[in-house]
C-alpha cells in the first residue's frame, strides 16, 4: 500500500475550549505536519471536556492550522456512553466503507464512538486496517482515564478481531514536555498564541504530580504527551521497542489485565519508547507545521 496512510482520528481535544487536558490537540497538530499520514477525517467524544466542547475545540483548532477540508464529526457525550448512532459513529462506518482495509483508526479517548460504529456495522472490524489506541495500563490491576470513562466499550475495542495497537499510560512516564521545550514553539502562527496556556499546563501538571505518588520512571518537570505519543507510532514506529503480543481485557472499573496469548483477541503492546528521539520529532514537526502555514 503506496502513500501516506489514511488515518481517522478520535479525540477528546479542549486546549481552545475548557477542560482537564492539551496534549490531543497537539496529537492532532503533529499529525497534521507529517507527510507519513494523511488525516482524513476528526471524530469527537467527551473525555477531557464536554462532548459539545471538543467538538468545538476540534473545529477552531483544524482552522487556525489552515485544515478546515479535514471533516469533523461530533460523537458521544458523557451521558450517552452507549452504543446509539451519532455523527461520528455514521461517519466511521460511511469511511471505512468507502475505502475497506485503507482506513486507520487512531482513538485518543474513550472508546463510545468506535463501540457506537460496530453496533451498526459489525463488519467494520474486517474492515480496519488497524485500530491504534491511547489507553489501559501495561500492569495487571491498574486502570486508566480513557478505560474508566467507559469500561464496557473499552471491553469491546480491546475484543475486537483487527490487527491492533495498544499505547498504555505507563510508557508515557519518561516522556515530559517542559516549559523549556514549549519555548522552542515560540514563533509558531498556530501555537504561538497558545503558549500561555501551555506553560500555564505544563506548571500545574508538575506541581500536582509533586503533590501525588509518582511511580519511580515518571519525570517531573512538565506534562506527559499521553496522545502526542500515540500518535507517533504512525508516523515514527521504529521509535517503539520490546513490542509484546498479549491479550488485554477490561473490568468494569476499566482496570486492566494483562494475560499471554490464548486463542483470544490480541493486542501489541509496546514496552519502551525512545523518549528523547520522540521529542525531537515532535517538537520539530510541530514547528514545521506552524513555519509553513499550511
Amino acid at each position: 500500500m503506496s502513500g501516506p496512510r489514511k488515518v481517522v482520528v478520535d479525540t477528546d481535544p479542549c486546549l481552545l475550549t475548557f477542560g482537564l487536558d492539551v496534549d490531543d490537540d497537539l496529537a492532532l497538530l503533529f499529525l497534521l505536519a507529517s507527510p507519513e499520514v494523511e488525516v482524513i477525517g476528526v471524530t469527537t467524544t467527551y473525555g477531557n471536556s464536554l462532548g459539545s466542547l471538543t467538538y468545538r475545540d476540534a473545529k477552531g483548532l483544524l482552522r487556525r492550522a489552515g485544515r478546515s477540508d479535514i471533516p469533523v464529526k461530533r460523537g458521544a457525550g458523557f451521558f450517552a456512553r452507549d452504543t446509539r448512532e451519532t455523527e461520528a459513529s455514521r461517519f466511521l462506518v460511511e469511511t471505512v466503507r468507502r475505502q475497506p482495509g485503507e482506513v486507520t483508526l487512531l482513538t485518543l479517548g474513550p472508546l463510545t464512538n468506535l463501540a457506537a460504529a460496530v453496533h451498526a456495522w459489525p463488519e467494520l472490524p474486517r474492515h480496519l486496517r488497524d485500530l491504534v489506541m491511547m489507553g489501559g495500563r501495561s500492569r495487571s490491576g491498574l486502570s486508566e482515564f480513557n478505560f474508566r470513562k467507559d469500561p464496557r466499550s473499552a471491553a469491546a475495542a480491546l475484543a475486537l478481531q483487527v490487527p491492533k495497537v495498544e499505547i498504555p499510560f505507563d510508557l508515557i512516564f519518561p516522556v515530559v514536555i517542559t516549559e523549556r521545550d514549549l519555548d522552542a514553539l515560540a514563533t509558531s502562527r498556530v501555537l504561538a498564541p497558545l503558549l500561555p496556556r501551555l506553560h500555564r499546563f505544563a506548571r500545574l501538571q508538575d506541581r500536582f504530580r509533586r503533590r501525588r505518588h509518582r511511580f519511580p520512571e515518571q519525570l517531573p518537570g512538565g506534562f506527559h504527551p499521553w496522545d502526542g505519543v500515540a500518535a507517533a507510532w504512525l508516523v515514527a514506529p521504529d521509535l517503539f521497542h520490546d513490542l509484546a503480543e498479549v491479550v488485554h481485557r477490561a473490568d468494569a472499573k476499566g482496570r486492566s489485565f494483562l494475560t499471554a496469548p490464548d486463542g483470544s483477541a490480541t493486542v501489541r503492546l509496546p514496552g519502551a519508547i525512545d523518549a528523547a528521539g520522540f521529542k525531537r520529532l515532535f517538537l520539530s514537526r510541530l514547528g514545521a507545521l506552524a513555519a509553513s502555514g499550511r
